[in-house]
């Protein structure tokens, strides 16, 4: 008998730098799960959900048995931070500065030669 099973179980299918992706793996259903963006009330068994991502943490509540209590549990889940560079410019080493440094290089291995 798997315990951590045993409710709602999440599992990261997919993460990037604005969403995570999980599924609920578990016998039961998660519930108020949230990446610190809005709260998704209930993921039932199977069910797969997109998550926007506010936050470095997964939180969600799942329902556990001990004996004959019942109650929710708060379960946290750190995620990887990942940052957002599809925005960001590539450096590039311009055409001019690089054609210069070769006439540069080339002109001093001529001055070179003559003198060998």
């Amino acid at each position: 008998l798997n315990l951590e099973l045993f409710g709602g179980h999440l599992e990261i299918i997919d993460e990037n730098s604005n969403s995570v992706t999980v599924m609920n793996i578990g016998w039961g259903a998660a519930y108020n799960v949230t990446a610190g963006s809005k709260i998704i009330e209930k993921i039932d068994i199977g069910e797969m959900t997109k998550l926007s991502k506010n936050s470095n943490v997964l939180k969600y509540n799942r329902l556990i048995q001990q004996g004959e209590e019942e109650g929710l549990t708060e379960v946290t889940i750190n995620l990887t931070i990942i940052t957002d560079i599809s925005g960001e410019t590539t450096p590039s080493i311009s055409f001019i500065p690089v054609t210069a440094s070769l006439l540069v290089v080339a002109m001093l291995r001529r001055r070179n030669d003559r003198f060998n």
